[in-house]
């Protein structure tokens, strides 16, 4: 499921992330290219939480929607409740750099 951020408030995502399990989030970044090109990307994530991998400059699909200019990332956490911020640092090749961030609830009881 997308999500769309308005570039003032962080999304709250509507599915919950269990403790124990890796979950793939990501973020396109195709409405501020504005002709330029991913530089590079790196996620700021809480205490507790692991970055299992990551991906930069990628096209992603989601109920057959294909998102490009997406960078990604794997995380997994031993938290058990909470709302949690990630966020992602983006540098594109004009110098610009953009944060964007998500919120995601986890669920325990689950």
């Amino acid at each position: 499921m997308a999500i769309s951020h308005n570039g003032k408030e962080a999304p709250k995502l509507p599915e919950d992330m269990h403790s124990g399990d890796t979950d793939t989030f990501y973020i396109s970044w195709t409405e501020k290219l504005n002709g330029a090109t991913i530089s590079s990307s790196t996620w700021t994530i809480p205490a507790n939480f692991t970055e299992v991998s990551a991906a930069t400059d990628v096209s992603v699909t989601a109920s057959s929607t294909t998102y490009a200019d997406c960078n990604s990332i794997d995380l997994s956490t031993t938290e058990t409740s909470g709302t949690f911020t990630i966020t992602n640092n983006c540098t594109f090749s004009d110098s610009r750099v953009i944060k964007r961030s998500f919120k995601i609830t986890i669920d325990g009881d689950l």
